[in-house]
C-alpha cells in the first residue's frame, strides 16, 4: 500500500500519513508506533492536513470525500461529499480548502460545513493547494500544467504561472509569503515571484516527475520528491543541489519538513507501505522508518 501523503503535528511529535488502505494514521515520531487509525473513507486517501492547533487532521479520498478528523475522540466531525484530490487548512485554521476534480478551487468553513467560495479558471482537476502565512492567498497547481493565485477575500485570479510541461502535482509557499515552489510530473521544481508571477528559478536534476516540494522553516532551502525514488535538497537562491537522499526501493510522494530543538528531520511517505524519517544536516541517515502494516 502506497503512502500518498504525510504531514508533521505543529508540536512535531507526531507525523499523519494517508495511504492506499483507505486510512490515516498518526505515528509517534520518536517511537515510531502507531498511536491512531481513523478509517472511514472508500478509497486510498491522497492528502492529509493538520489543523494549525493540532486538534484536527483533514484527509480526502481520490475521487471522494474529504473528512475532518478529532484527533482527540478520533471521531469524525464532518464530511465534505465533494470529488476532491487535495486539501489544506488556512493558517487561521477556521478553513479548509479542497481541489476538486471538476476544476475547482473550493473555501469551507471547518465548524459549519458550508461552502463559503467556489474559484474557477482552471482546465483540469487541481492536484495541489496550499494557503499563503497570511491567509489571504491560494495557490492551486493543475493537470493543466499551471497555477493559479487566487484572492480569498474576493475569490479573484491575481496571477496564473504557466511554464511546466505537465501537471503540476505539488506546491508550497514560502515562509515570508513571497515565493511559491512548485513540483511538476516534467521533472523540475520552480521557483514562483509571488507579486510579479515571473518564474525565478527552475531546478532540474530529477530523472522522474516530482510529486511533492516544501520549503525549509528559514525559506533558504527546499525539498522535492521524485517518482525517481529521490530526494533533494536545493539552495532557493543558488539553485545549487545540496543533498541527495537515495531510497533505492520507493518512490518519494510526500514529504513534509520539521525543525525541533535544532534538529531538521524529513518525513517522507512512499511505496510499500513505508513512512521514512530522516535527519539533515549531520550524517543524513535515516533515524527510523514506519510501516503500515507493522
Amino acid at each position: 500500500d502506497d503512502v500518498w501523503s504525510v504531514v508533521f503535528s505543529p508540536n512535531c511529535d507526531l507525523v499523519a500519513s494517508g495511504s492506499d488502505d483507505m486510512t490515516v494514521r498518526l505515528w509517534d515520531v520518536w517511537t515510531g508506533a502507531s498511536r491512531h487509525t481513523f478509517s472511514g473513507h472508500g478509497n486510498c486517501v491522497g492528502s492529509v492536513a493538520y489543523s494549525p492547533k493540532g486538534d484536527l487532521i483533514a484527509s480526502s479520498s481520490d475521487g471522494g470525500k474529504v473528512r475532518l478528523w478529532d484527533i482527540e475522540t478520533g471521531a469524525c466531525r464532518h464530511t465534505f461529499n465533494v470529488e476532491v484530490y487535495c486539501v489544506a487548512f488556512s493558517p487561521k485554521g477556521d478553513q479548509i480548502v479542497i481541489g476538486c476534480n471538476d476544476t475547482t478551487v473550493q473555501l469551507w468553513d471547518v465548524e459549519t460545513g458550508a461552502c463559503q467560495h467556489n474559484f474557477g479558471g482552471h482546465t483540469e482537476g487541481i492536484m495541489s493547494l496550499a494557503f499563503s502565512p497570511k491567509g489571504d492567498l491560494i495557490v492551486s497547481g493543475s493537470d493543466d500544467d499551471t497555477l493559479r493565485l487566487w484572492d480569498v477575500e474576493t475569490g479573484d485570479c491575481r496571477h496564473t504561472f504557466s511554464g511546466h510541461d505537465d501537471w503540476v502535482k505539488s506546491v508550497a509557499f514560502s515562509p515570508k509569503g513571497d515565493l511559491i515552489a512548485s513540483g511538476s510530473a516534467d521533472k523540475t521544481v520552480r521557483i514562483w515571484d509571488v507579486a510579479t508571477s515571473d518564474c525565478r528559478h527552475t531546478f532540474d536534476g530529477h530523472n522522474g516527475g516530482v510529486n511533492c516540494v516544501v520549503f525549509s522553516p528559514n525559506g533558504d532551502q527546499i525539498v522535492s520528491g521524485s517518482h525517481d525514488k529521490t530526494v533533494r535538497l536545493w539552495n532557493v537562491s543558488s539553485g545549487e543541489c545540496q543533498v541527495l537522499i537515495e531510497l533505492f526501493q520507493e518512490a518519494a510522494n510526500s514529504v513534509a519538513w520539521s525543525s525541533k530543538s535544532g534538529v531538521d528531520c524529513l518525513v517522507v511517505g512512499g511505496d510499500n507501505g513505508l513512512v521514512r524519517l530522516w535527519q539533515l544536516h549531520n550524517d543524513g541517515g535515516c533515524l527510523s522508518f514506519f510501516r503500515l502494516d507493522d
